[in-house]
């Protein structure tokens, strides 16, 4: 095993040992997120994963684990934490529940293999975005790169809105995050928070 797997292995131990003090639901549930930069994903995924409270399986904080200056071949760092992923997940505890904080719909071939090797129950939060909003956003953000984000939005707005269309059997919740962020965030946790009461044993 090499010291980026162990990484990794040693990260989703943890989030193993959150699952142990949930309340088991009928069937394993995996709540993640479609939306573009800056549409509020990351942001929402934390407040849901601390109010319900379930444990957060962050992308972006896996990869700045083992590449935090971001060297390896984006296909590559996909497949890496892909297949830990979903290792993770075959053997997930029955009637489990997390949050993915991951842009699925920018990467649909990461979503589909989700759907392959995930058995029980994946819920989408739908997060648009006005792209004048995102822009905005993006260009606030000192941390990013906001000259490769901007000049790939109006493609990942294209991706999203193939996704949507593709996988809207998958849709618990769509919302528009331009504007009211905060009443929305609530919105979020509620309608999440009872379609996880309905599937509790």
């Amino acid at each position: 095993m090499t010291k980026r797997d162990s990484i990794i292995e040693e990260y989703f131990a943890q989030k193993k040992s959150e699952l142990q003090n949930q309340l088991l639901l009928s069937s394993s549930t995996l709540v993640c997120f479609s939306g573009v930069p800056a549409s509020g994903k990351t942001t929402l995924s934390k407040v849901l994963s601390q109010k319900l409270p379930l444990p957060r399986i962050g992308v972006d904080d896996i990869t700045k684990l083992i590449d935090p200056q971001r060297r390896i071949n984006r296909e590559e760092r996909r497949n890496i934490i892909l297949k830990h992923l979903t290792r993770f997940l075959s053997n997930l505890t029955q009637g489990s529940a997390l949050v993915l904080d991951k842009g699925n719909d920018r990467d649909i071939f990461f979503f589909e293999s989700l759907k392959r090797s995930f058995t029980g129950h994946i819920y989408v939060i739908n997060l648009d975005v006005a792209k004048p909003v995102a822009y905005k956003r993006i260009m606030s953000r000192n941390n990013w790169l906001p000259n490769k984000f901007i000049s790939n939005l109006d493609n990942w707005l294209n991706q999203h809105r193939i996704f949507k269309r593709e996988h809207k059997n998958e849709i618990l919740l769509s919302i528009n995050t331009s504007y009211n962020f905060n009443e929305k965030v609530n919105k979020v946790c509620k309608i999440v928070e009872n379609t996880l009461n309905a599937l509790k044993v």
